[in-house]
C-alpha cells in the first residue's frame, strides 16, 4: 500500500475575520502544473484557506522520509488565486485594481521569515502583510514597446528573471522609432523585463492564461537551486522537508462617519460619541440638513468581522449623561466612498433617533 506524505501547505491568513483565516479565494493549477503534478505522483488538494500538496514516499525509507519521484531541477509549480469573495478589497489594507491589467505575485524565492512561518509575499511593512509592492503589470498576447532614439538599428532583450530565458530582437529605425514586438503567446509564462541599451525599461509577469478576470494572485513556487534552504520543500538528498507557507492579508483602516439623523426633536446637548478608545469630532457646517449631527472619527478604525461593541451615543459628551444609544451599529463594508482627497476612504453610518 502507497504511503503518502504532505511535501507543503500554503495558507491564506486575513486580520479581518475572527479567526485569522481568510476563505474568499479558490486556489487552481494551473494547466501545465496539473499535468506536471499527475505525471509525478504528486497530489494537490485544495482548502477553504489554501492548498496542500501530497507526495507519495518510498517505501522503508527513515524519517525524513524520501520521496519516490523527485521532480528535475529547476522545477516550476504555477497556481492561480482565483477571487470568490467580490467584496474581499473592500475590507483589505489594498488599492482596488483592475483584474487583468495586474496580479499579485509570490513566490518561494523569498527570505521573509518570521517566527518560524514562510511567508511568499515581499518584506518590508511593519505587519508583514500583503502590500501594493507584491501586485505586477500583466501582458498577454503581443506585446508592442516602442522606444526613441537615433541609431539606425537597436536590440531588445527580454529576460525571463526566474526561467533564465531570454528573447532578443533586432530591429531598424523607422519614423516612429524602434517599435519591438514579442509574440508572449509563444513564451513560457513568468516575470520579464524588458532591456534596452543596458537599461531596464519595462517589468511585467507575462501571461498566456486568457482569462484573468477573476484571477486575484499567482503563486509559483519552484524546486531549484536558487530557492533559500528554509523555503525548499524537497531536500538535494530527495527527502521531504516540510513547508508550511503563508500569505497574510490585513484589514482595511478607514474614518467613521456617523450621521446621526433626529427625527423627534431630541435635546441632545453637547451630543457625542465614545468608547473602545476611540474619538469623534463634530462636523459642524457640513452641508447636511439641520436636524444632523454629523460625527467623523479622529482615528482610521479597522474593519473587524466581530466589530466594535462599545461605541455609544451619549446626550452630553463632556460630563456624566444619559446614554441615547448603546452598541452602535459599525459601517457595512459595502459602505466605503473616497474622502475629498480622493486618496483615503470613510466608512458611514445612518442612525435615527
Amino acid at each position: 500500500m502507497a504511503s503518502f506524505e504532505k511535501l507543503l501547505n500554503l495558507e491564506i491568513g486575513h486580520e479581518y475575520y475572527s479567526s485569522k483565516i481568510s476563505t474568499d479565494f479558490v486556489v487552481l493549477p494551473e494547466a501545465g502544473t496539473k499535468q506536471l503534478l499527475a505525471g509525478l505522483g504528486i497530489l494537490f488538494r485544495r482548502n477553504p484557506s489554501g492548498f496542500s500538496l501530497i507526495g507519495e514516499i518510498k517505501e522503508g525509507t527513515a524519517s525524513p522520509p524520501e520521496i519516490r519521484t523527485a521532480p528535475d531541477k529547476p522545477t516550476r509549480l504555477v497556481f492561480l488565486l482565483k477571487q470568490t469573495n467580490p467584496l474581499f478589497l473592500n475590507f483589505t489594507d489594498l488599492p482596488f485594481h483592475t483584474f487583468g491589467d495586474s496580479v499579485y505575485y509570490f513566490n518561494n524565492l523569498q527570505s521573509n521569515v518570521s517566527d518560524g512561518t514562510h511567508y511568499l509575499h515581499t518584506p518590508g511593512s511593519p505587519e508583514n502583510k500583503v502590500t501594493d509592492s507584491d501586485r505586477m503589470p500583466v501582458r498577454n498576447g503581443l506585446y508592442r514597446y516602442t522606444f526613441a532614439g537615433s541609431n539606425p538599428e537597436k536590440t531588445a532583450r527580454l529576460k525571463f528573471i526566474d526561467l533564465d530565458l531570454e528573447a532578443v530582437q533586432r530591429v531598424p529605425i523607422t519614423e516612429e522609432g524602434f517599435l519591438f514586438q514579442f509574440d508572449l503567446g509563444a513564451l513560457p509564462m513568468g516575470r520579464a523585463e524588458l532591456w534596452i541599451d543596458g537599461n531596464k525599461e519595462d517589468a511585467f509577469f507575462a501571461a498566456n492564461i486568457r482569462d484573468l478576470s477573476s484571477v486575484f494572485g499567482l503563486v509559483e513556487l519552484y524546486h531549484s537551486d536558487a530557492v533559500p534552504a528554509a523555503y525548499r520543500f524537497i531536500k538535494d538528498d530527495g527527502t521531504v522537508q516540510q513547508q508550511a507557507y503563508k500569505l497574510a492579508f490585513h484589514n482595511r483602516n478607514t474614518k467613521w462617519r456617523y450621521l446621526v439623523v433626529d427625527r423627534t426633536g431630541a435635546n441632545l446637548v453637547d451630543p457625542g460619541i465614545e468608547g473602545e478608545g476611540f474619538t469623534f469630532s463634530r462636523e459642524a457646517g457640513s452641508g447636511y440638513p439641520d436636524n444632523y449631527l454629523v460625527f467623523l472619527s479622529d482615528q482610521h478604525i479597522p474593519f473587524k468581522e466581530e466589530g466594535f461593541e462599545n461605541l455609544t451615543l451619549k446626550k452630553k459628551i463632556s460630563t456624566a449623561s444619559r446614554n441615547v444609544m448603546e452598541h452602535l451599529p459599525n459601517p457595512n463594508v459595502r459602505s466605503l466612498k473616497q474622502d475629498g482627497s480622493g486618496t483615503d476612504y470613510i466608512s458611514e453610518v445612518y442612525l435615527y433617533i
